[in-house]
């Protein structure tokens, strides 16, 4: 079964039972809110049905909206047929087919490999007109630190990705409490968690935030045996704080932007500037990023274009909406 079916089904469930709760309900709010919502589930099972994975993915994000809303409108009983048992299901369903079409298209780690360097003419014709020039093929901070700062400054997010990006601020805006909650016992900026969150497991609250392997056990992959104390089910925060301290993260005291923008680059790897090429993990989605990224056997594709919205044009939407502040 695909994501996108799966997300029809948990739609279609979803959909009877507001609509036996709209007959039953007495309360006029309920069902007015019942009734608004209910376009939005019939309208998403339509459009998933032909949908692609990012138009999907923003679906799905507008029927765990409608769910909770519905959710939050039934003020009173009794809840006959199982309602909202039977909305919880749905919206769990959904919360996972979510995640895994965010997980699915995580950028692979970006090696340097070696032999893999592209001519200059190459390079050049991958990148957009509008972007300032190759970046640099150093890889230490002193080197890129005022590229960053100069690269940030033009970027724009392309605006047939801006529906993406909003999907990705309204994720992050929704998680914040529990991202700050990280934040407080770590000293890591609450929003460089978020970002991270986003970018490597899809916003999935049910997985560690170490490898995305799932909050029921101990993590099997690598970093394996993760937390290494407590009992599982691990509660999501918990987890988060020790993929942090697990990554000495806890210990950084540099929060300026470039700095920032280096520890995103180098989390997925450095291998872009080898071959000249902006890595998207910061670019993906901006007129500073074309085409290009590494595929999941290691090998770079030159005609491969990543889905994600980069982690630098979310912390520049995040400051252009004034949600936070950076220098």
């Amino acid at each position: 079964m695909s994501l996108n079916q799966a997300a029809i089904q948990d739609a279609i469930l979803a959909l009877q039972h507001v609509t036996r709760r709209e007959d039953a309900s007495t309360d006029p709010a309920e069902i007015a809110i019942i009734a608004r919502e209910k376009h939005v589930l019939i309208g998403a099972i339509s459009s998933l049905a032909t949908a692609d994975l990012l138009a999907a993915a923003q679906t799905v994000n507008a029927l765990i909206d409608a769910i909770e809303a519905c959710i939050a409108a039934a003020q009173r009983g009794p809840f006959h047929g199982g309602f909202l048992a039977g909305l919880s299901n749905a919206l769990d369903g959904l919360n996972r087919t979510l995640s895994q079409m965010q997980g699915s298209e995580a950028l692979p780690p970006a090696p340097e490999v070696a032999g893999a360097a592209l001519s200059m003419a190459k390079a050049k014709a991958m990148q957009p007109t509008t972007a300032p020039g190759l970046p640099s093929k150093k890889t230490d901070f002193a080197s890129l630190k005022a590229e960053y700062t100069a690269w940030f400054a033009v970027c724009e997010v392309r605006p047939d990705k801006k529906d993406n990006l909003e999907f990705y601020m309204t994720k992050i805006v929704k998680g914040r409490a529990s991202y700050e909650k990280v934040a407080t016992a770590t000293n890591v900026p609450w929003f460089f968690i978020a970002i991270t969150h986003g970018m490597e497991g899809g916003f999935n609250f049910t997985t560690h935030l170490h490898n995305g392997d799932p909050l029921s056990s101990r993590t099997f992959n690598v970093p394996a045996g993760r937390p290494p104390f407590g009992t599982p089910p691990f509660a999501w925060h918990d987890s988060a704080i020790d993929a942090i301290r697990f990554d000495g993260l806890h210990e950084e005291t540099d929060w300026s932007l470039p700095r920032m923008l280096f520890r995103f680059e180098k989390f997925n790897g450095m291998g872009y500037r080898k071959l000249g090429v902006p890595t998207p993990y910061l670019w993906s989605h901006s007129h500073l990023y074309a085409k290009g990224k590494f595929t999941s056997d290691g090998s770079f594709d030159p005609e491969a274009v990543s889905k994600q919205t980069g982690a630098a044009v979310q912390l520049k939407e995040l400051m252009n909406r004034g949600i936070i502040m950076v220098s």
